[in-house]
């Protein structure tokens, strides 16, 4: 299955918008039609950050896996500022996720 069919999938199942969805993540209006076309491949620069807004994995949206579960590994590349939680407790970690997750939610809300 082709990325933006995962997408697609992905965004109506968390009920975001297209729209919303590229404006969170700093794109133009028309780049999911571009990536649907085939004209640019920009959501290669950006997958982790993608992933991350619909909670997933890259596997998943690169086609590696049927999985959309995400990893649980979290990594400094992740956290605005490079910031290195894996030094803390499991729980915290995802103590942190969920709060992270919270902030994005109430953005989509908004």
């Amino acid at each position: 299955m082709e990325i933006t069919k995962r997408l697609s999938e992905l965004l109506q199942k968390k009920e975001i918008k297209k729209a919303t969805f590229l404006a969170d993540l700093g794109y133009s209006k028309n780049a999911f039609r571009e990536w649907e076309t085939g004209v640019t491949k920009s959501y290669m620069n950006k997958i982790d950050a993608i992933a991350n807004y619909l909670d997933t994995s890259t596997d998943y949206l690169l086609g590696r896996t049927d999985d959309p579960a995400p990893t649980q590994n979290i990594t400094a590349a992740h956290l605005k500022g490079g910031v290195d939680i894996s030094d803390l407790p499991e729980d915290d970690q995802q103590d942190i996720m969920t709060f992270i997750e919270f902030k994005r939610a109430q953005r989509r809300d908004k």
